[in-house]
């Protein structure tokens, strides 16, 4: 029985029924799991049980007691001997480490999940592990839903003060922008575009389009071509270092399960400026196209309206450039007449995106505003002809986080 076993051996199996344990909750709240997290606990548990804790609690009872030297003494003993595990974890929070949750990052299969491990590690005498064990089979090998031919889904994730959309239809993925690189280290193309795209269950991504060299949108770039380098890339010329670039300064326009994709092309912009040069890329048709119009200006915005018209009535627009007043005009916003439109803005960000005026522009056109600093990442899913529109933040946040 398991009290014959010997001490080391019930703690690995204490071990490893809690990493599995955990593993759904991880799917259910971050869609993805880190297979690395197990062997990091390995490491971690003993070492702060044993070393950083006993220190750091030694400090507070001698500061307690009046002996601040002392207890100067301990938190930085406790300290240093955080400094190596500090630099162990962070290899093992390596993005590259995580599973995606697949099918389990939808909340039901994510729930299926959970109960199937559950079952799994139930008492022999109740007979039903038989069932825990079709529960994770059920969750892991149901695929993920895509949408249906003729529609699309785009994710305008939360990357901060930055851009990155993916793009799904019934069989093919875009990415559009691959967000910042941090003044920090690291960047949101490593730590956020590759794990969406693992807990979408994207076996292959198609198409990248990087709108323009500035960082906030090119930053994630190196990180998602080294997993995806057969995607095909369109970007202005010399935005990225890559000898496959198709620039953007052309029209092109493609189909992908009824899905119509164009590159509207202003020749000689990128000349300008970064901004002036953006791709703008119009997704769908109709009252259900998307229109991505990178960072570019009111003086591109009248020479898109003047050269395109009609294709630039969109149902949903990522505002340009983040919601700057540079850009945004009114008979851009006019042109584009959007029901929705998404500020992609880091919360607090340091320019004051998106301005006021321009907020006020779109809903006095009658557009409903979305803002990722406030919603979190939004999910614009169109039928052809209309969009629906979700937040992430409201779904994936408890009570006590939505309080003011």
């Amino acid at each position: 029985g398991a009290a014959d076993r010997p001490p080391w051996r019930r703690a690995l199996h204490l071990h490893g029924v809690l990493a599995c344990g955990l593993a759904p909750l991880c799917a259910v709240l971050f869609g993805a799991w880190s297979v690395a997290g197990p062997l990091a606990n390995f490491v971690a548990v003993p070492w702060c049980s044993l070393a950083v804790v006993p220190l750091t609690l030694a400090g507070v009872a001698a500061h307690a007691l009046g002996a601040a030297d002392v207890a100067g003494v301990a938190w930085r003993l406790a300290a240093r001997c955080w400094t190596p595990l500090d630099g162990v974890l962070a290899w093992f929070a390596d993005p590259a480490l995580q599973l995606g949750a697949g099918a389990a990052g939808s909340s039901g299969r994510a729930w299926l999940l959970a109960a199937g491990v559950g079952l799994l590690f139930a008492p022999r005498g109740l007979g039903v592990r038989r069932l825990g064990l079709l529960g994770v089979a059920l969750a892991l090998l149901t695929p993920v839903p895509r949408p249906a031919p003729g529609s699309f889904s785009a994710d305008v994730l939360d990357v901060g003060q930055g851009l990155a959309v993916v793009v799904r239809t019934a069989r093919h993925t875009l990415l559009y922008d691959t967000g910042p690189r941090w003044w920090g280290g690291g960047d949101a193309g490593r730590a956020v575009v590759l794990p969406v795209l693992a807990a979408r269950g994207v076996g292959r991504l198609d198409a990248i389009v990087v709108s323009h060299a500035d960082s906030d949108h090119a930053g994630g770039f190196a990180a998602v071509r080294a997993a995806w380098p057969a995607a095909t890339l369109h970007a202005p010329r010399g935005a990225v270092d890559d000898g496959a670039l198709l620039p953007c300064d052309r029209p092109r326009r493609w189909t992908w399960d009824g899905v119509e994709f164009r590159l509207l092309s202003l020749p000689g912009r990128a000349a300008v400026s970064r901004n002036a040069g953006s791709c703008v890329l119009a997704v769908g048709h109709d009252g259900g196209r998307l229109l991505l119009p990178g960072d570019i200006d009111a003086g591109v915005e009248r020479a898109l309206v003047a050269r395109h018209g009609a294709a630039l009535r969109a149902g949903a627009v990522v505002a340009p450039h983040h919601g700057s007043r540079t850009s945004s005009s009114a008979a851009f916003v006019a042109a584009v007449a959007p029901r929705h439109v998404v500020m992609a803005v880091g919360a607090g960000n340091r320019y004051g995106m998106p301005h006021a005026p321009v907020v006020a522009r779109y809903r006095a056109a009658g557009a409903i505003v979305h803002d990722t600093a406030r919603h979190g990442a939004v999910t614009l899913t169109s039928d052809g002809d209309d969009f629906d529109v979700s937040h992430v933040r409201p779904r994936a946040l408890g009570f006590w986080s939505q309080r003011d």
